[in-house]
């Protein structure tokens, strides 16, 4: 059975107030057709998705404006375009070499020859470093494991000065458990511990206190900066979502679901 429509609405404690929050809606081939994000009733953030035969996103319009009134909004377009073998088109050009040890190499340029992204890959087939550049000079470092998971994140200025530093750790399963960003002045920037149940769906996302005035930053998991639990139904899919902020429960989102 596939999903036709998710309407996310938002329930505040001891109230009986509630607001729509987000709004998605699918085809029948289960490809996302429209986005919408609510705030005091008006859609924030509106997006439609168009495909062709073959499934493939060919245009994604996105509205703006800050109306009740959808023909207030004005639209920009992103089109997408395929080659005969069903390639994404772009304006860049990947480029691959083969090292003497077997392993590649993948560099992506713009179509006036400055270099965008560079891909080293091990002799498994397996990407273990991607460096993005600006202006010729590297301003980003990913690092992946063998499972490539990213690692380590290293974002550079221009200058080349260190502008923060993201480590991510993963349990035996590969998922996420914990990530961790610290600036370039050495103070922790995120610091955040995600949690599964026995299905590997993700029960908690708890986001610790980053501020070392925080009268709550020494006290546990209960009380940290923010901290999401989610509870799923019969099927596994999301039902409820509660935000606590320093241990105190500020909002309920529920799902709801309508099907082909």
């Amino acid at each position: 059975m596939k999903i036709k429509q998710i309407i996310v609405t938002s329930h505040p404690p001891e109230t009986n107030k509630s607001y729509k929050k987000s709004e998605t809606k699918f085809d029948e081939q289960g490809n996302r057709i429209e986005f919408k994000e609510f705030s005091g009733g008006k859609a924030t953030l509106w997006e439609q998705y168009l495909y062709d035969d073959n499934n493939r996103l060919v245009e994604t319009i996105k509205y703006k404006g800050n109306s009740f009134k959808p023909e207030d909004y004005k639209a920009m377009s992103i089109k997408r375009h395929y080659d005969e073998s069903g390639n994404l088109i772009t304006d860049e050009k990947w480029v691959e070499e083969i090292t003497p040890s077997g392993s590649r190499i993948k560099s992506l340029f713009y179509l006036n020859g400055t270099i965008k992204c560079r891909k080293f890959f091990n002799n498994h087939g397996k990407c273990s470093e991607e460096n993005h550049y600006k202006k010729e000079v590297i301003t980003k470092t990913i690092t992946y494991n063998e499972d490539e998971n990213i690692l380590e994140v290293k974002n550079y200025a221009v200058n080349g000065e260190s502008l923060n530093l993201t480590n991510n750790f993963y349990n035996g399963k590969g998922k996420l458990i914990h990530t961790k960003s610290i600036s370039r002045t050495g103070n922790v920037s995120e610091d955040r511990i995600l949690k599964y149940n026995e299905k590997d769906l993700l029960v908690e996302d708890i986001d610790h206190p980053v501020d070392p005035l925080n009268a709550h930053a020494d006290i546990l998991e209960s009380s940290n900066g923010y901290n999401r639990k989610y509870f799923y139904n019969s099927v596994d899919r999301i039902e409820i979502e509660n935000l606590y902020l320093c241990g105190e429960l500020v909002m309920t989102y529920k799902y709801n679901y309508t099907f082909w």
